[in-house]
């Protein structure tokens, strides 16, 4: 009987899968489903949110402050006059992004912080404070503490069984290693709070140094720039040195070669008894000689002119003074530093217009000025010298072309001897310019000046740059929203049973008749008192389609006979069941509720009273069942199961009983409903669907695992049946978005 109607319900209703199932694929993304599952879930957004809000905060308020600051060094992008090797000794070099990229390399070696770790030490109260970040002296942390924790443990648990040794002989310590070993601890520390970092495309290079201590960070960060500035002054110091000496090496050797070259030309003379022009000769050579040397000196007399000038403009008077080895440039000096003093002290007491003030400035305007004509008279002596040798140098110049063209005309130079003579000359152009360039580089051995400055010193900061508590919290929560989001999203997806109706359609290939939404009940039977109080609720209405849709009778015109069931316990197929009874009765039809469920029933016990002769009676007497029956208390269906309740190991029906009950209750009812076992814990069911119209098979919103049900109609294939449809039970209203209720009110006057 139920094969048949199933099939002509399934042919005639047209329940195919939903014909939006097309875009259900594995790759489809349903977003007002993940939508509504945020909905849902929205206070639990906010309290991770917040909650991991406040623990970020915590942890990060826990943390020991930190203190940065920051020092700014400018690599001077101007060209320097550099020395190098023999093939070009003088050479310009610019700065480039590979060489202020190796400066930044410098100032990130270990050695050089060493260096300025050492100057701060040089500080009694500095030191201290140095030394106080020293890990080793630091309290223990949590592992630490743990593990000393864990050791006293073993040591007490197993210090019975131990024999106890002679203490061991400390050795002596060597102070030397061990100050060594503690700068290299402290400057660990140091390392791991600082950075040093090209500004952009600059020539500029920042240093930041980040210490619980604040002045640390400041002291230290200013230290490394000076030790840098110190360093490169002392690099270029020994550089220009070295190639000083290297170059008074190879005027030595020139000044050699230019000799032997000299004294193979006069040889040649004698030997070819040129007496007659020795004279003539020895004196153009005496002039080439002081014409090399008034080059020299003149070249050297424009180097320290420029030098002079650099000084005066830098104030650097002192050593001007020294250098020339003048006692009133000294006197004047100390002069104008000591009304400078005097000036400060009586800066603090008087004000710039008063009369000894003024007087000292017009003193030390004078002296200034006194200064400045001394340095420029200096100069100008220095010019006019200049001045004399470029002229001697002409003079020379003429006198000796003037030999040479006398020399022309007394004599025509063989080949060997012009050899000599070009050699003599080529050694004498070499020895001098390797003198002008020594000259040079003497004059910049005196006059040392970095390649970098500091144009913004490191301060004391009163503001700890870290922990940053605020942005903590708001990482926290950041982070405690994603993870939430994601939480939701994968809950949404990654579930282990079905959420929509076209989701079981498409995987089972069976029609959903329907979804009862989730109502907050402690038994099943209070499904009833829900739907009288409110007729058209949603759980009320999706009850009503069900039953519209396998209309009030079978298709021959006699009673119409259905089984609720599910694959496992706790999937509302009891209450199912209750709802369809007390929905077919308001249709005005007599129904009765038969609970099969013999192991767990229900029914009776909740619906109705007395004493009479319950199911499991009419099973042992057989008879009427209608006796058996007894009507609802809560509604106008009649109930008939075992009287017992739930927990009464009672037989459970055969195959022919349970034909029999059908047969003679159809006498006297018009809808049957029955509720049966749950398939996968109970074989009753599977004898009952043999016997009824409609099978209706309950699939629990979220929690009826797909391989269950899948298991359930395996075993309704097995004895030739197919469920009519498929329920989908305690769903969540709010995801769904055909969700609704109607309300009604009728006023008459």
């Amino acid at each position: 009987m139920n094969n048949l109607t199933s099939k002509q319900l399934g042919s005639t209703t047209g329940y195919a899968p939903s014909s939006s199932g097309a875009r259900d694929s594995v790759d489809y993304i349903d977003i007002h489903r993940v939508l509504r599952g945020l909905r849902r879930r929205i206070w639990l957004l906010i309290f991770v949110a917040i909650a991991a809000a406040g623990a970020f905060a915590g942890i990060a308020s826990l943390q020991e402050p930190q203190y940065e600051s920051s020092a700014t060094l400018m690599l001077d992008p101007r060209e320097q006059r550099a020395l190098g090797n023999q093939t070009q000794v003088v050479q310009h070099l610019k700065l480039t992004s590979p060489i202020v990229d190796s400066e930044v390399a410098v100032l990130r070696g270990q050695s050089l912080q060493m260096r300025a770790l050492e100057l701060v030490l040089g500080d009694p109260e500095l030191a201290r404070r140095y030394y106080a970040i020293d890990p080793a002296l630091q309290p223990p942390g949590l592992v630490d503490r743990l593990q000393s924790i864990a050791s006293s443990a073993l040591s007490q648990l197993f210090g019975s069984a131990a024999t106890a040794g002679p203490e061991p002989i400390a050795e002596p310590r060597d102070e030397s290693a061990d100050l060594d070993g503690r700068k290299k601890r402290i400057l660990g520390v140091l390392r791991k709070g600082l950075s040093v970092h090209r500004i952009g495309e600059s020539y500029a290079i920042n240093l930041r140094q980040e210490t619980a201590d604040p002045e640390l960070s400041a002291t230290f960060a200013n230290a490394l720039a000076a030790v840098y500035i110190q360093e490169q002054v002392e690099n270029r110091r020994k550089t220009m040195e070295e190639v000083t000496g290297w170059l008074q090496v190879q005027v030595d050797a020139s000044g050699r070669e230019l000799e032997r070259a000299e004294e193979a030309v006069r040889d040649f003379r004698v030997a070819d008894s040129w007496n007659s022009k020795d004279v003539l000769r020895q004196q153009l050579d005496e002039m080439k000689v002081q014409i090399a040397e008034t080059r020299a000196d003149q070249v050297t007399k424009r180097a320290w002119l420029q030098t002079v000038a650099s000084l005066a403009d830098e104030n650097e008077i002192m050593v001007i003074a020294q250098q020339q080895g003048s006692s009133l440039l000294q006197q004047l000096h100390n002069e104008l530093e000591a009304l400078l003093r005097e000036d400060v002290r009586l800066s603090s007491s008087l004000s710039a217009d008063h009369p000894d003030r003024r007087n000292l400035a017009v003193e030390m305007a004078r002296l200034r000025a006194n200064i400045d004509d001394a340095v420029l008279s200096y100069s100008a002596g220095l010019q006019s010298e200049v001045e004399v040798l470029h002229l001697r140098e002409k003079d020379l110049e003429v006198e000796i072309a003037a030999m040479d063209h006398k020399l022309e005309q007394l004599e025509l130079t063989d080949i060997s001897f012009r050899q000599l003579e070009r050699k003599a000359d080529a050694a004498r152009i070499s020895y001098e310019n390797l003198l002008a360039r020594l000259g040079e580089a003497r004059a910049q051995v005196t006059f040392e000046r970095a390649e970098a400055k500091v144009i913004d010193p490191a301060e004391i900061s009163l503001v700890p740059s870290s922990p940053k508590v605020k942005l903590m919290a708001a990482f926290g929560a950041a982070l405690g929203l994603s993870a939430t989001l994601i939480f939701i999203v994968l809950r949404e997806f990654v579930s282990a049973g079905f959420t929509q109706a076209n989701e079981l359609e498409n995987h089972f290939a069976l029609p959903v008749l329907g979804s009862i939404p989730h109502v907050r009940m402690k038994k099943p039977f209070a499904v009833i008192a829900k739907m009288n109080m409110d007729r058209f609720s949603p759980l009320a209405e999706r009850v009503r389609q069900i039953s519209a849709i396998l209309g009030q009778k079978n298709k021959s015109g006699d009673t119409l006979t259905m089984v609720v069931m599910s694959s496992l316990p706790d999937e509302g197929k009891t209450t199912t069941a209750m709802a369809m009874a007390y929905t077919y009765a308001s249709f005005d039809k007599r129904t009765v509720l038969v609970d099969l469920d013999t192991r767990c029933a229900e029914a009776m016990p909740a619906l109705t009273q007395g004493t009479g002769p319950d199911l499991s009676s009419w099973l042992e007497k057989g008879g009427d069942p209608s006796a058996c029956t007894y009507p609802s208390q809560q509604g106008d269906f009649w109930v008939i199961g075992n009287r017992n309740g739930a927990g009464n190991m009672v037989p459970p029906p055969s195959r022919d009983e349970i034909r029999a009950l059908l047969t003679e209750l159809s006498k006297n009812f018009d809808v049957i409903v029955v509720d049966a076992p749950p398939l996968l814990v109970l074989s009753d069911g599977l004898a009952i669907a043999k016997e009824v119209d409609h099978i209706l098979m309950n699939v629990r919103y979220r929690k009826t695992a797909k391989q269950s049900v899948a298991t359930a109609l395996a075993l309704l294939e097995k004895v030739g049946e197919r469920p009519t449809g498929l329920i989908m039970t305690m769903t969540d209203a709010k995801s769904e978005p055909q969700a609704y209720g109607y309300g009604y009110s009728y006023g008459y006057s």
